[in-house]
């Protein structure tokens, strides 16, 4: 069975009945993002190796592709967009908070003979 077939059932005592069309909007955007999700993914899981899978190293791997997939999505866009109700220089704090979680998880994915 396929991990996250069931993302699109519906919640209990909900028919289709019940949605407006703004749901039914953000439905099909939301399929889509889990749709695209799944497909990188299935892409990521694939370019696993046995060897990665033994060895552990399937786990920075992953953390790799999180981080990488993190800086592409979380910007100043995407923070201003989120906290759009929160004064500038709160934004800021916030942005410099996620800049110092962000090195920290990548300095500590960092092979050892690196670090």
């Amino acid at each position: 069975m396929d991990l996250l077939s069931g993302l699109h059932a519906q919640p209990p005592g909900r028919t289709d009945h019940d949605r407006s069309s703004c749901d039914a909007v953000g439905d099909d955007a939301d399929r889509k993002t889990v749709a695209h999700e799944r497909a990188e993914l299935r892409e990521f899981v694939t370019g696993l190796s046995p060897d990665d899978v033994r060895s552990g190293d399937w786990f920075s791997k992953l953390s790799t592709q999180a981080l990488s997939s993190y800086t592409n999505t979380v910007n100043w866009q995407y923070v201003q967009e989120r906290y759009e109700d929160l004064p500038a220089d709160a934004i800021v704090d916030i942005r410099i908070k996620m800049a110092a979680r962000y090195a920290a998880l990548e300095a500590g994915s960092l092979p050892a003979t690196t670090r």
